[in-house]
């Protein structure tokens, strides 16, 4: 393999290795506290209230809240997820448009956005919201303070998921390991290539 090989090689894999970590596509929030939202403001740490929501002891959650799995993916399938740390606690799946959900590796603050797919779910400990199809129009916003928030007719859920949000101003979406051991591999290659060149020229 001659030497431009080589480096086009070296080069192909260093862009590889950072469009394979780029963080635009899916973003994973795990054992992010979830609260929830109903007629009482005491219920989350925000004061947040909802008027056509149920009281917080009909649902069998407390004010402490619940850890859970929040996952968005631009691709769909489904758009938004969050999950409950306890099996049935809590279950949203929502399908639907969420392109412009994810920018820079962070959400999108400040921004709601509608689903009202059939294949919509909306669970809290076992009470789910029904409706004609589609099912309930579920709506998400992201607070410019970082509070997300799910709800659907007299269901909402909050969380605050900043324990796993990338830093700001930072590149979030670029891994340092993986940068570095592609850099790595570059300069390595120049070394065999000088090295190979070096050998030549003293055959001669």
């Amino acid at each position: 393999m001659n030497a431009k090989r080589l480096l086009t090689l070296a080069a192909l894999m260093v862009l590889g290795a950072a469009l394979s970590a780029k963080a635009d596509d899916v973003l994973t929030y795990t054992n992010t506290q979830v609260y929830y939202v109903g007629t009482d403001s005491t219920t989350n740490p925000w004061s947040l209230t909802n008027s056509g929501g149920n009281p917080i002891s009909i649902l069998n959650m407390t004010p402490m809240g619940a850890p859970g799995t929040l996952t968005f993916n631009t691709s769909g399938n489904p758009g938004v997820s969050l999950v409950s740390n306890t099996p049935g606690l809590f279950n949203v799946q929502l399908f639907g448009d969420t392109s412009g959900i994810i920018s820079g590796g962070q959400l999108v603050a400040g921004t709601s956005y509608t689903f009202n797919s059939s294949q919509d779910t909306f669970t809290i400990n076992g009470y789910t919201n029904s409706g004609p199809d589609p099912i309930d129009g579920v709506t998400i916003d992201v607070a410019a303070n970082g509070v997300v928030t799910l709800s659907s007719s007299s269901l909402e859920l909050a969380t605050q998921p900043v324990a796993d949000a990338p830093p700001a101003g930072g590149a979030p979406e670029i891994d340092p390991s993986t940068g570095l051991s592609a850099f790595t591999l570059i300069s390595g290659a120049v070394l065999i290539i000088r090295g190979r060149r070096k050998s030549r020229f003293s055959t001669c």
